[in-house]
């Protein structure tokens, strides 16, 4: 966590999340005080600007509840900006919790069993999805702006 809040004070970057979930995550972390008021500064909730993109350019448009029971989930803003429909792969906070508890059994990723690192790869391949589509549907919105 101070890895990344060290790239984006150097780089002057900001770092932007899908809902304020990740906001708990730092709150769980071993921030300084200062550290923390210093990552919430920096920090962007892209829902936020995506939720105005939505009712100004598809306000038509009805969100269908994911199986959680979400509407504005990140899966249906990037069917919105084009992007294919997938299947997540859920649940990541198990797969975590699951590698967590493997690693300290075992000490290193090397020792860890076959299945431990399969949920290791799908975590990381759903932490990618949700990366680019992030990416994606910020750009789609830009673009969509730009046009105005």
């Amino acid at each position: 966590m101070i890895a990344i809040l060290e790239v984006a004070i150097a780089e002057d970057r900001l770092l932007v999340e899908w809902s304020s979930h990740e906001e708990l995550v730092v709150e769980d972390a071993e921030l300084s005080p200062h550290q923390s008021a210093v990552f919430f500064k920096r920090t962007r909730d892209a829902k936020v600007s995506s939720k105005r993109w939505k009712n100004r350019f598809y306000r038509d448009v009805e969100f269908k509840q994911n199986n959680r029971g979400i509407k504005n989930c990140l899966t249906n803003f990037m069917k919105l900006a084009g992007m294919p429909a997938h299947t997540y792969l859920r649940p990541a906070t198990a797969r975590i919790r699951y590698v967590i508890a493997q690693i300290e059994k075992r000490d290193s990723y090397d020792e860890l069993t076959p299945v431990a690192k399969a949920k290791w790869t799908k975590l990381l391949s759903h932490n990618e999805r949700d990366g680019v589509g992030t990416r994606e549907v910020l750009v789609t919105e830009c673009e969509d702006m730009e046009r105005i």
